[in-house]
């Protein structure tokens, strides 16, 4: 069996907002709304290939935002993801109790730096909505995401925890909660016969370079040693995974 990892947002699920010429199906909804989608072509591929292939998502999402894809429940059945950046493995929608735990014990000295940005945003960024759902996980959402990414950069440990960016949010993030960290401790507890891997964003940079192959779109490459990297355009993931299997496919 094949374990695809990979990143939700903008790799696998678009945004209302991301326009893509292409068939399309509802995935998330949000006080009533369509909030995003998924390709159709990926859908298929992932229903076509369910018995060789088993999807388990890694995300920057906490369990309450990864439960709102409701395909993943419904029609894709994955029956373990990765959120919080990988500090929590969830199981048929539960939270692991051991993987949580080992997650505690690898943050515990890097923590306090993460509640130290809480503690920075909360003073001084009145207007900044912050979430600290996790010991290890904080990101807070504002207007100006270049001046709160440079303070943290300025003022935290960056040896002591990861900060990254969007164009709404700001996260930090114990060092040892990478979805790199995450792949590798789930491949060492569950065991897996191949890792492919997708992402799209630096948030996925250290989990791609164990895919056979890493799925990632061209501004990233250059920044990966990996050298079995697959260029996805926007929205092409589901092409490029039924071509790869296909071929393994044909060779056994």
């Amino acid at each position: 069996m094949i374990t695809l990892f990979s990143d939700l947002d903008h790799t696998m699920f678009f945004s209302h907002r991301v326009f893509l010429n292409e068939e399309k199906l509802p995935a998330e909804y949000l006080n009533g709304k369509e909030q995003s989608y998924i390709p159709a072509e990926l859908y298929t591929t992932l229903k076509q290939y369910k018995d060789r292939l088993s999807l388990v998502p890694v995300t920057t999402r906490t369990i309450e935002q990864f439960h709102r894809l409701f395909l993943l429940r419904k029609d894709l059945h994955c029956r373990y993801a990765l959120v919080c950046n990988g500090g929590i493995l969830l199981e048929n929608g539960q939270p692991r109790k051991d993987w949580y735990q080992e997650t505690l014990k690898l943050s515990n000295a890097q923590n306090p730096e993460v509640a130290k940005a809480f503690s920075i945003a909360e003073n001084r960024f009145l207007q900044a909505r912050l979430h600290f759902p996790e010991p290890f996980f904080f990101y807070a959402a504002c207007e100006d995401v270049q001046t709160l990414y440079d303070t943290f950069q300025n003022e935290l440990d960056t040896n002591l925890v990861y900060i990254g960016k969007d164009s709404r949010k700001v996260y930090v993030i114990a060092s040892s909660v990478s979805k790199g960290t995450a792949v590798k401790r789930f491949a060492g507890q569950f065991g897996t016969d191949r890792i492919m891997v997708a992402g799209d964003s630096e948030f996925d940079l250290s989990m791609l370079e164990y895919g056979e192959p890493a799925f990632l779109p061209k501004e990233l490459s250059e920044k990966l040693s990996n050298p079995k990297k697959r260029i996805m355009k926007t929205g092409g993931l589901g092409a490029l995974l039924a071509e790869e299997l296909e071929t393994e496919m044909s060779h056994t």
